[in-house]
């Protein structure tokens, strides 16, 4: 039983980890949307005025977040217009969907999501560009098969630990049951009866 529930640990922890894993890239991708439902129509009106001194604010607040590596614009062209310090030199619009959607780069060696949403400013089409950190992925998931493996090998061993007791009791019972039964056979002797008392006193007469 124990080494059954060991083996389920075994195969169960993969699992969870990459139960994790998409559950943690959703919760990225949410944030990415997160973000720009909050500073899409403030961004837009910026572009529209020529502001780029307000662009850049609206993304240095943003990338405050530690899990944000950088936010960038890209033209129609496929050029970056602007982007916050964090933005890595190998980044390229042009490597980016087109349309609203995510991407799984490497940038600066570590895992990045990249989020794409249109910026639409006087008949043309802008992308926002947001990057995210997926490194923390790995860790959690990592701490999510530890976790997993540790409950059921717990499970295991409380079941053996039950297992060990119902034994022990059941055998206790049994052995008692037999002490119980060997006590009474030895106290059960059989009765003679009236005749084996006359035929010893019989024997008695003839001896005298």
């Amino acid at each position: 039983m124990a080494v059954l529930a060991v083996i389920l640990a075994l195969i169960a922890a993969p699992f969870s980890g990459a139960l994790v894993q998409r559950w943690s890239e959703a919760d990225v991708r949410a944030r990415s949307r997160l973000i720009d439902s909050s500073i899409g129509a403030s961004l837009e009106r910026a572009i529209q005025n020529g502001d780029w001194q307000r662009v850049n604010r609206i993304f240095t607040d943003v990338a405050r977040d530690e899990r944000v590596l950088a936010l960038g614009l890209c033209d129609p062209m496929g050029r970056l217009r602007i982007a916050t310090g964090g933005m890595p030199k190998a980044f390229s619009c042009d490597a980016q969907p087109k349309e609203e959607g995510f991407a799984r780069e490497l940038q600066n060696g570590k895992p990045t999501s990249v989020g794409v949403f249109p910026v639409q400013v006087e008949g043309e089409t802008d992308r926002l560009v947001i990057l995210q950190d997926l490194s923390f992925i790995s860790s959690r998931s990592g701490e999510a098969q530890v976790r997993a493996f540790a409950v059921l090998v717990l499970m295991a061993a409380i079941i053996v630990m039950v297992a060990v007791f119902l034994v022990h009791l059941i055998s206790s019972k049994w052995i008692e049951s037999l002490r119980q039964a060997v006590a009474n056979a030895g106290g059960a002797r059989p009765d003679p009866g009236p005749l084996a008392s006359a035929g010893g006193d019989f024997m008695g007469a003839e001896i005298r």
